[in-house]
């Protein structure tokens, strides 16, 4: 039996274009892709290269978290709050989960980041508070 998670899988079936994984988990990519190396551990994976480039116009003018976010497909507005906030800051942020997404989210954004995902990919989205 072969584990996949649920971000290589919808990867893999077209549903996401990008995701971040760990390197030990590329051999579970089977979609022809283009990849980056992000810190030591981790491996963002794309469905082109333009989307590489993309990322690095992005991280070079904003900066990793904020690169990371909108690759990924993340609401923008939540993507800004997080790449803006310290660490002590964002543990009061909650836990945005829908679909195969899951990012951190400040309260306040809980609304337009549930219409966004909504909106933009047709799922619905469940927010858990991190307290």
């Amino acid at each position: 039996m072969t584990v996949t998670f649920k971000e290589i899988e919808a990867f893999n079936n077209g549903h996401r274009d990008s995701i971040f994984i760990l390197k030990s988990s590329l051999n579970k990519i089977k979609r022809g892709h283009s990849m980056l190396d992000i810190g030591a551990l981790g491996v963002l994976v794309v469905d082109s290269p333009s989307k590489i480039h993309e990322y690095i116009d992005m991280f070079n003018e904003c900066g990793e978290d904020y690169a990371l976010g909108m690759i990924l497909g993340y609401p923008p507005k939540c993507v800004l709050s997080f790449s803006r906030s310290s660490r002590m800051e964002r543990k009061d942020f909650g836990t945005l989960i829908s679909g195969t997404f899951s990012f951190m989210c400040p309260e306040e954004l809980k609304d337009y980041a549930v219409n966004y995902m909504k909106d933009r990919y047709g799922l619905e989205s469940q927010f858990i508070v991190n307290k």
